[in-house]
Order: C-alpha cells, then sequence, then structure tokens
C-alpha cells in the first residue's frame, strides 16, 4: 500500500509549493492514473512514492514503511526491489 499524508513539495527561493497538502491512499493491487496539465505535479508526484525525492513536508509510507526513516542504504535496496517506471 502506498500511503501519502498532507505531503507538501516545495522548490525554489522563495519556495514555491508543487503539492499542496495531497493525501492518498493505493491500496495493494489497485491501478490509478494520474493526469493533468503540465507542471501540474504529476512527476513531482512519482517522484515522491518512488523514493527518488523528498517531501518538504508531510508523510509517504509504503507497506506501513516510512520512507523519511530509511537509511540511503536501504532506500537504494528498497528502490531496486520494489519500484519501476
Amino acid at each position: 500500500m502506498i500511503d501519502c499524508n498532507n505531503v507538501i513539495k516545495e522548490f525554489g527561493d522563495p519556495p514555491q509549493e508543487i503539492l499542496h497538502g495531497l493525501s492518498l491512499c493505493i491500496q495493494d493491487g489497485e491501478f490509478v492514473s494520474i493526469s493533468g496539465k503540465s507542471g501540474s505535479g504529476k512527476s513531482t508526484l512519482l517522484y515522491l512514492v518512488s523514493t527518488l525525492d523528498t517531501p518538504s513536508r508531510g508523510q509517504v509510507t509504503i507497506d506501513g514503511r516510512d520512507m523519511a526513516k530509511m537509511t540511503s542504504k536501504d532506500l537504494h535496496e528498497f528502490r531496486n526491489r520494489n519500484v519501476g517506471f
């Protein structure tokens, strides 16, 4: 299960919010489509749930594991075993 709880992602200086308090839950085996206009945050969301980037605020958990609490080594191993796109 992928669970995003109040995820905010900011870029730049001064910071500009790209994702604004996003919350979603994707169950195991569920198919999800992400669509939207250019610049709406689709790729940013994919980077966050694939652990290639971290949220500015909020929490991303996958199968009950908080991605922010994993070591760099554990994240690399997790991606190698579980992530592909």
